[in-house]
């Protein structure tokens, strides 16, 4: 259409109204920001699942070699920092990071800078955040205070209840794959029908 640029002798301007506002850009702009936030969210709570999955199963692990260690006579600072050193060398070997050894390394650089072996240990158990990983950090905390004194018998506990989780968490991992498995499962069926239904269907047509 050709559109009149006078009516009668006074000036007509045109112009196209948008289709899309201001107040609409308003909203879609704080959808985007909240979804933003959300997806960040998500992803942060993935992180700390993985992380806490990761502690549980090194969890028996460490246990063991803590036992081990303080069963041949070392000290529990000495412990500690041989297992680290186990670590470092692990890594230059291009091992894998693992959160439980790198919070160790942070308890030991702790202690280097002059916070004490009890405080270092509480630290630790609660940056790990887990039961597990608090009660062994008062046992670590009862030994420096006692001694060896007693130790023996908490740490067969601490090493039985390792173990335990340890099979605990492997039949939930093994619950949790075939879960997952359940999903795919039911399209692989689902395709497999419709490959003999289809035919069926169509030579019926016919």
């Amino acid at each position: 259409l050709i559109l009149p640029q006078f009516l009668g002798e006074e000036p007509v301007t045109w112009s196209e109204k948008s289709s899309v506002g201001p107040e609409i850009i308003v909203v879609m702009g704080c959808m985007v920001i909240v979804l933003i936030f959300a997806r960040e969210g998500e992803a942060l709570l993935k992180a700390q699942q993985k992380r806490s999955a990761e502690l549980i199963l090194d969890y028996p692990v460490f246990v063991h070699k803590v036992v081990l260690l303080l069963g041949s006579g070392m000290t529990c600072k000495s412990a500690w920092l041989r297992i680290i050193s186990d670590y470092n060398k692990m890594l230059e070997k291009g091992g894998k990071r693992q959160y439980l050894y790198e919070e160790m390394i942070v308890a030991a650089n702790e202690m280097r800078q002059g916070t004490t072996e009890i405080d270092a240990y509480e630290n630790f158990g609660r940056r790990c955040g887990l039961g597990p990983y608090l009660k062994f950090s008062s046992i670590l905390i009862q030994s420096v205070k006692t001694g060896a004194k007693g130790m023996g018998r908490m740490l067969a506990d601490a090493g039985d209840e390792a173990v335990l989780l340890r099979r605990e968490t492997a039949k939930r991992m093994g619950e949790e794959a075939g879960t997952k498995l359940l999903f795919p499962m039911i399209v692989l069926l689902a395709v497999v029908m419709a490959v003999v239904m289809v035919p069926a269907f169509m030579s019926m047509n016919i």
